[in-house]
C-alpha cells in the first residue's frame, strides 16, 4: 500500500476509534418478552431519578370518569383521554417495534403534557369533549375539542399526516402574563441495539434565530436552560420523534434527559419546561408532530426540522442531502430489495468516483515504476534519512512525479466514506428490512451469538462485519504485492491492523453499512486490477524519461521549491548536530 494511503487510512482509524470512545459502548441488554398494558385512569410516569426538578405527572382524582377517543387515520392511531386533554395512545400505523408489533410510541405510562395556566393546570381538568369523523383518510381531517371553564383545547387531524394541529385558548384567565408548557416522555424501547437507542436519543430544538443543537446524547444526565426564544423541540429516538411547534414562539425552556441504562422498556427520560409570553388572551397555535424520521417527510413539516434526521455534519451532510439520499430513492423506486438497492448504490458511486480514483491508480504505477531506481539511491545515499528524502525529491522532481498525487484522491474520496458512517445508521428505511441472513438491515447482523457482553466485541458476531475486515485485509495484502517497498518496516503492518480495529469498532453497526463497506471494498480490488491491467507501465516509463530530459527546461513549482529548501535547512542543521 501506498505510503499516502496508509496516512489517509490511518487518520480515518484514528477518527473513527476516537469516535467510538467518545459515544461509549454499553453492550446489548436482554430484553423482556412483551406485556400487556394496564388500563388506568391514573397517569403517572414512574421516573427512577433522585433530581426533584424533574416533572412528573400527578395522579387525577378517581372520582373522575375518564372518557377516552380514538382517532385513526391513514398512518396513526391515536386515543386521547378527556381529563388533561392529553394524548393516551399514538401507534404507527406502517411501522414495528422490535417484537414486531404495533409501533406504540406513546402509551398511556409514559408521556405526559400540560399546560400551566396561572394557577390552573389542564392535566388536572376533566373536559366536556366534541369530536366529528374518528376515521379520516387521504386529505380529509377532523377536529376534536376539549372544553371546560378555563380552557378549551382543541386538535385537527389530518387523514394522510403524521402532524396534528393544536390550539389552546383560555377564557376564564385573563391575570396571566406568561404561561408554561411541560412535557414529560420516557423513551420507550423499540430498537434491538440499547447502545445505538441511547446515542441517537436526545431533545433537539431550533431557535428563532435559525440555530440547531441538542440535548443529552448518551447515558449520562444533561441539562441546559435556553435564554432565547425558540421555534421547535422535539423528543427524537432513532427513527422517531416527538415534536412540538409554535406558530409564534416559545420564550424559553429548560431541557433535561436522563439515561436509565438498566431499563430495558425505557431507556431514557426527557423532560422540556417551557414559558409562553401572552399577548392579551391566550389563543396560540401549535403543532406536533408523531411519526418517523424520514427525511423526506421531516424536511417538510418546518424550517430546520430535518435536523431530526442526523446525516453528519458539514460536507458530510450535503453529500448524504443531495447525492445519497436523491440516488437511494430513485432506486427505491425500481428495486424492491433493499440489500439489492445498497449493492446499486456503491455501484453507482464508484462509478461518479472512478475518475478520481484512477488517478491514485496511475501515481501506484508511477511509484511502481520509480521503486528500482529508487532502491538503488537508497543504497548509495546509506542510512542518512535527510539525505534521502532530498535525493528522493531530486527524482520526483526530474521525472515530473508529484510525491502527493496519489493522497489527493483518497483525501477526496473520504468525505463520501464518511457520510455513509452516517447515512446508514440513521436511514428508516432499512428498518425491518431484511437481506440474506440479516433480519434488519438498520441494525447489527448475529448469525453468531452468545448471553454474555464481552468487551469489545459484545455479545455476538456481525458476519457481514467479518466480510468487510476479510476483503480490507485482501485488498491490503493485494496493494503490498503491486507496490513492494512503498511502506517499509511496521508501516507495511498498518493495513493489516487497521481492518481487525475496523471489526471491534463496526460489530455492532447497521448491518447495511457493514454490507455497504463490504462491497464498495470487493469493487474496489476489481476496478484496481482492471486499472492495473489497463495501465501502460511502458508508456509511464517512457513518459518518465522524457520528464527527466526536460527537467532542466521546466520551472520550479513554489511547492517543490519550498520543500527542497525545506530538505536543505533540515540537512544543514542535521551537519551542525554532528559537528557539536
Amino acid at each position: 500500500m501506498e505510503k499516502n494511503q496508509i496516512i489517509g487510512f490511518t487518520l480515518i482509524s484514528t477518527i473513527l476509534i476516537g469516535y467510538m470512545f467518545w459515544q461509549e459502548s454499553y453492550g446489548p441488554k436482554p430484553l423482556p418478552a412483551p406485556q400487556e398494558q394496564v388500563t388506568t385512569s391514573e397517569k403517572t410516569i414512574e421516573a427512577s431519578v433522585k433530581d426533584s426538578s424533574i416533572t412528573t405527572i400527578d395522579s387525577v382524582s378517581q372520582s373522575v370518569e375518564e372518557k377516552t377517543t380514538t382517532i385513526e387515520t391513514d398512518v396513526l392511531k391515536i386515543t386521547f383521554s378527556n381529563i388533561g386533554a392529553d394524548i393516551q395512545s399514538a401507534i404507527l400505523k406502517d411501522h414495528k417495534d422490535l417484537y414486531d408489533q404495533d409501533l406504540e410510541l406513546i402509551d398511556q405510562s409514559n408521556f405526559s403534557f400540560n399546560v400551566g395556566l396561572g394557577k390552573v393546570n389542564t392535566k388536572d381538568i376533566p373536559f366536556q369533549t366534541e369530536v366529528g369523523n374518528t376515521t379520516i383518510t387521504g386529505e380529509e381531517s377532523t377536529t376534536l375539542k376539549f372544553i371546560s371553564t378555563n380552557a378549551i383545547i382543541t386538535y385537527t387531524i389530518k387523514g394522510n399526516s403524521y402532524l396534528l394541529d393544536y390550539n389552546i385558548q383560555a377564557p376564564g384567565i385573563s391575570d396571566i402574563k406568561t404561561y408554561a408548557i411541560n412535557w414529560v416522555s420516557d423513551m420507550k424501547r423499540v430498537e434491538l441495539g440499547i447502545d445505538e437507542s441511547l446515542n441517537n436519543s436526545t431533545i433537539n430544538y431550533y431557535t428563532s434565530n435559525e440555530d440547531f443543537d441538542n440535548v443529552g446524547t448518551g447515558k449520562g444526565t444533561e441539562d441546559e436552560d435556553i435564554k432565547e426564544p425558540l421555534k421547535w423541540f422535539s423528543i427524537k429516538q432513532r427513527f422517531f420523534n416527538i415534536g412540538f411547534i409554535a406558530e409564534k414562539q416559545f420564550t424559553d425552556a429548560k431541557f433535561k434527559t436522563i439515561g436509565k441504562e438498566g431499563d430495558s422498556s425505557y431507556f431514557k427520560l426527557a423532560t422540556a419546561d417551557l414559558t409562553v409570553n401572552v399577548n392579551g388572551a391566550v389563543n396560540d397555535n401549535y403543532s406536533m408532530y408523531i411519526g418517523p424520521n424520514d427525511y423526506k417527510i421531516v424536511k417538510t413539516i418546518t424550517d430546520g426540522y430535518h435536523e431530526n434526521v442526523d446525516l453528519g455534519w458539514g460536507i458530510f451532510g450535503w453529500i448524504n442531502k443531495f447525492m445519497v439520499i436523491p440516488i437511494f430513492k430513485f432506486l427505491e423506486q425500481h428495486i424492491s430489495n433493499y440489500g439489492l438497492i445498497i449493492l446499486a448504490l456503491v455501484i453507482i458511486i464508484k462509478l461518479l468516483l472512478f475518475p478520481i480514483a484512477y488517478r491514485s491508480y496511475v501515481s501506484m504505477a508511477k511509484m511502481k515504476v520509480l521503486k528500482p531506481e529508487l532502491d538503488e539511491m537508497k543504497e548509495r545515499v546509506g542510512d542518512d534519512t535527510q539525505k534521502q528524502q532530498q535525493e528522493q525529491m531530486k527524482i520526483y522532481q526530474q521525472v515530473g512525479v508529484n510525491p502527493v498525487s496519489g493522497c489527493i484522491p483518497m483525501v477526496l474520496q473520504m468525505p463520501f466514506l464518511f457520510a455513509m458512517f452516517r447515512f446508514f445508521p440513521n436511514s428508516i428505511e432499512l428498518r425491518h428490512e431484511s437481506f440474506l441472513w440479516a433480519n434488519d438491515l438498520s441494525t447489527y447482523d448475529a448469525p453468531i451469538h452468545w448471553g454474555t457482553y464481552i468487551w469489545p466485541i459484545g455479545d455476538h458476531i456481525s458476519l457481514f462485519c467479518v466480510l468487510m475486515t476479510i476483503t480490507s485485509l485482501v485488498y491490503a495484502w493485494y496493494n503490498n504485492q503491486m507496490n513492494p517497498g512503498a511502506a517499509p518496516g511496521p508501516m507495511k503492518n498498518i493495513g493489516y491492523i487497521m481492518p481487525v480495529m475496523f471489526f471491534f469498532i463496526l460489530n455492532s453497526f447497521s448491518s447495511g453499512l457493514t454490507f455497504y463497506y463490504f462491497v464498495s471494498t470487493l469493487i474496489t480490488i476489481l476496478q484496481q486490477q482492471g486499472a492495473n491491467a489497463f495501465i501502460d507501465k511502458d508508456k509511464i516509463r517512457a513518459q518518465l524519461d522524457e520528464n527527466r530530459k526536460n527537467a532542466g527546461t521546466k520551472k520550479k513549482s513554489g511547492f517543490r521549491a519550498r520543500i527542497e529548501e525545506a530538505m536543505k535547512a533540515a540537512q544543514e542543521q542535521q551537519a551542525k548536530n554532528k559537528k557539536k
